[in-house]
């Protein structure tokens, strides 16, 4: 079995999955087409309805279909706010000044990003190797903090990881729960030889 197989295995999900439900979050295009065939300029999918489209009106749909259209030359993808430059700068600074909390991100928020750069890369004009730089810097911030919640896992009780994405969770899920599990394994035979010591006679103290 080869390391990258060994490494899949250990994820509670496997990438592959997360990437899949992320293709569901909305995304804005830019269509440069419209459906002659329809004067609703609806298009009718499994998952539902999506439109209207029309040239250079700005339309929100899923992700997948985003990527579809744009691989057919067909719309210019629309990067979300947070995935823009300067926002991602405010939020390395806002991460790095708040030591005992994670800021807020999209749950997705790096399947979305894996499949932008994978796909439409062009979205992101001359910014690009700016903001994948930029992603890279506060993943690895985000990352030193989560190490750090678990080393203390051992010292409390409970350890606040709120705001966590998909990706993070899913690459904590195990070590967290093995972590949680021995912890209350030891307090638990704590309190048992507590429960034990003060259950026994106190012995009198021998008199001189």
């Amino acid at each position: 079995m080869t390391t990258a197989s060994a490494n899949k295995m250990k994820l509670p999900v496997a990438p592959e999955e997360l990437e899949f439900f992320a293709e569901e979050e909305p995304i804005t295009i830019i269509p440069s087409f419209q459906l002659r065939h329809n004067t609703s300029g609806m298009l009718s999918c499994v998952g539902g309805d999506y439109g209207p489209f029309r040239p250079n009106m700005p339309v929100e749909v899923p992700i997948w279909l985003a990527l579809q259209l744009h691989k057919r030359g067909k719309c210019r993808i629309l990067p979300p706010a947070w995935l823009d430059a300067a926002r991602l700068q405010a939020l390395i600074t806002a991460e790095q000044s708040d030591v005992d909390s994670f800021q807020e991100v999209p749950f997705y928020f790096m399947e979305v990003c894996c499949l932008l750069f994978e796909s439409a890369k062009d979205a992101f004009g001359d910014s690009f190797f700016k903001v994948r730089d930029l992603l890279q810097r506060f993943v690895n911030i985000r990352r030193h903090k989560i190490e750090e919640g678990l080393r203390l896992v051992s010292q409390a009780s409970t350890i606040r990881l709120t705001n966590l994405s998909a990706y993070e969770a899913n690459l904590i899920r195990l070590n967290l729960q093995g972590s949680l599990n021995m912890f209350l394994k030891f307090s638990k035979v704590e309190l048992m030889l507590e429960s034990r010591a003060a259950s026994m006679p106190t012995m009198p103290t021998p008199g001189f």
